[in-house]
């Protein structure tokens, strides 16, 4: 399963810059884990990169679930590539590259 190292964090502050600077001022956000629960709620579940899309898969095989799995880049019409770095050990330029890959 996906790592859990960030389970209990709440938004980074290169993220919080961000959104706030687009106008979402008012939110909240602890990180958690996908529980197998997800599988069977969620209709779809995307993934940042292929580690991700490989262990998201694979427990939605094993519990026969009918979620889609997709990968969240291939939804920007011009994205800069369709796999999302995660940018939680980068820099601010990482965060926007980031934004810039998943926003629409």
């Amino acid at each position: 399963m996906i790592g859990s190292w960030q389970v209990g964090s709440s938004v980074n502050d290169f993220t919080r810059e961000i959104l706030e600077r687009i106008g979402i001022k008012d939110f909240y956000h602890v990180a958690r884990q996908i529980s197998y629960k997800d599988y069977a709620e969620f209709d779809y579940i995307l993934g940042f990169d292929f580690y991700h899309m490989q262990e998201l898969g694979n427990a939605a095989e094993t519990l026969k679930s009918p979620a889609k799995i997709l990968l969240l880049g291939q939804f920007n019409p011009n994205p800069i590539d369709k796999i999302v770095q995660d940018p939680i050990c980068g820099t601010r330029s990482d965060f926007e590259k980031c934004y810039d890959q998943i926003s629409i």
